[in-house]
């Protein structure tokens, strides 16, 4: 789940990616100096690239479903490694 300071952070590096294309594009049409199209469309590349993990990782999130239990869904996401989990299912079925 997404918290609201990222959902923040999401919605300002959006604007400001809109911004900037559409100065990018009034740029080019102005004829513009090539510095300043080629400064702007760094800067768009910048806010358009920052949150890329976060949105794939809401974009797997939506596609694939949490598993049930915890400790597979822990090995699925590669947080703990097989042995792991063996020695976490060895003591859960010792119990």
């Amino acid at each position: 789940m997404i918290d609201t300071k990222t959902r923040k952070r999401l919605r300002v590096s959006n604007i400001a990616y809109l911004v900037l294309w559409v100065l990018n594009v009034a740029l080019i049409i102005a004829n513009g100096p090539f510095w300043m199209i080629l400064l702007v469309s760094v800067a768009g590349g910048y806010f358009a690239l920052r949150d890329r993990r976060v949105v794939q990782a809401l974009a797997k999130e939506s596609v694939m479903p949490a598993h049930p239990d915890p400790d597979v869904q822990a090995l699925i996401d590669g947080k703990i490694d097989i042995t792991e989990y063996r020695l976490r299912k060895e003591k859960r079925d010792a119990v």
